[in-house]
């Protein structure tokens, strides 16, 4: 029997879960009602996820994606980040801060380095800011724009 993930949009009575897997990431908790979050399943089981945050009119910000341990390696990061992009169809450009070493993972789905910091929302140069002096990696500030 083949294995597939499967990827939906969470329901506002899964927020604990949620919030319970971003606490063994470090990661900031979710805010159901400004998100879209995604939840990866395999076999019926939760096995990862990722949100698209809103900043403001026509920006987002895509992070959040955690997959479990022993889930890793199946592709779920890859489905979840697809996902959230397919369904991010409001927003003219989406922000990502992920660890370095993911750089060339978030390329292949349209992401650059932002080169100019001025034109950042403050929310975003905040987390930024967060993530640089919480987290021992080193994080970037991508940018997806969209004509």
């Amino acid at each position: 029997m083949h294995r597939q993930v499967v990827i939906r949009k969470a329901v506002p009575e899964e927020i604990e879960w949620i919030n319970t897997q971003y606490d063994e990431a470090h990661f900031k908790h979710s805010v159901y009602d400004n998100e879209y979050i995604a939840i990866a399943e395999l076999d019926g089981e939760k096995i990862g996820l990722g949100r698209l945050q809103h900043i403001e009119d026509g920006v987002a910000e895509l992070g959040g994606i955690f997959v479990r341990e022993k889930y890793r390696g199946l592709g779920a990061a890859h489905k979840i980040v697809g996902h959230l992009i397919e369904n991010s169809g409001r927003y003219n450009k989406i922000y990502c801060i992920p660890f370095s070493h993911l750089e060339l993972f978030y390329r292949q789905f349209g992401f650059e380095p932002e080169k100019n910091l001025a034109e950042v929302p403050g929310p975003v140069l905040t987390k930024h800011s967060w993530c640089k002096t919480t987290y021992d990696s080193q994080t970037l500030l991508l940018v997806m724009k969209r004509a």
